[in-house]
């Protein structure tokens, strides 16, 4: 099996992975497509996809779930999804812990019209 970000993978395949094997899914799936992903934007991603097959935090999965169903492509949602966590992250290097609370407000905040008004300045 191999990954493909526009089609979510079986959990329990993605799950079995270690995580040198997803990261290094993502990293190959991005750069087929033409992409060449910074380190660091293909281990996040491949911690989205993983928050989204354990279902852990329930707020990422409900994101993914709701801004497909709103018409965006699975791409352009782990996309949003991987600048959120790394926007987190910082802040939590910056605060001095990662506010799990905000994660999951910010994740539950994010619309399909707002993404594709650009508001994240992410565009296909």
């Amino acid at each position: 099996m191999t990954y493909d970000p526009d089609q979510q993978p079986d959990a329990a395949w993605w799950l079995e992975l270690d995580e040198s094997e997803r990261i290094e899914q993502v990293h190959s799936a991005l750069s087929a497509r033409g992409e060449e992903p910074p380190p660091v934007r293909a281990t996040v991603q491949a911690v989205v996809e993983t928050q989204i097959a354990a279902y852990e935090p329930p707020a990422v999965r409900r994101a993914a779930e709701r801004l497909t169903d709103e018409g965006l492509r699975r791409n352009i949602v782990l996309r949003t999804l991987t600048v959120k966590l790394i926007q987190h992250m910082h802040r939590a290097m910056q605060q001095g812990g990662f506010d799990h609370a905000a994660y999951e407000r910010d994740l539950d905040s994010l619309t399909g019209a707002a993404i594709l008004a650009g508001a994240l300045g992410l565009k296909d």
